[in-house]
């Protein structure tokens, strides 16, 4: 009887020492997910324009500038997901039924921009 306790309490022991360790990754975890939407910032001048895709949407980057719609600081690589929940427009859609908020969107179109500089063309140097 006595060994078969012990046997049981290092099971307990292997199976607590497991979830500890579990939990420790998922808290880690979230932790670098918290820390990386707060240092998300638009210094690489990336933007996301974003609305319903209609008849009256832009048809390329000359319209899309001058179509009036919203814009977000976005981070390339990324995804809109995560550009809209760094800005404050929809709430963590891993948390609760936030993920149904998102169908609000369905119909949007997404445009990712940034203005680039053209390298300068040494002599006799042609940039296409």
């Amino acid at each position: 009887m006595l060994a078969q306790f012990e046997f049981h309490n290092q099971e307990y022991r292997e199976r607590m020492k497991n979830l500890l360790l579990i939990a420790a990754t998922l808290m880690l975890c979230n932790c670098l997910i918290s820390q990386n939407l707060s240092n998300r910032s638009d210094a690489d001048g990336w933007k996301l324009f974003y609305g319903p895709h209609d008849m009256n949407s832009p048809a390329g980057p000359e319209e899309l500038q001058k179509s009036g719609l919203p814009w977000i600081p976005a981070l390339v690589p990324g995804n809109v997901e995560l550009d809209l929940l760094s800005a404050r427009i929809i709430q963590d859609p891993e948390k609760g039924n936030n993920i149904y908020s998102l169908r609000n969107f369905e119909s949007y179109q997404w445009w990712y921009t940034r203005a680039f500089k053209t390298p300068e063309a040494r002599t006799g140097e042609k940039i296409n």
